[in-house]
């Protein structure tokens, strides 16, 4: 069994520890994200 976590995990850990200290740039750039979804739906999906 190994001892220290995967690459995966530690990118995880990473962005989990970034997103929890700044939870408001969090919201902002999930609700920008959507934002560009939306439009993007809209303009090239019948």
């Amino acid at each position: 069994m190994k001892d220290h976590p995967s690459a995966a995990a530690r990118f995880l850990l990473r962005w989990t520890a970034i997103a929890t200290a700044r939870p408001w740039l969090t919201i902002l750039v999930g609700v920008l994200l959507a934002a560009l979804g939306g439009a993007y739906a809209a303009t090239h999906l019948g």
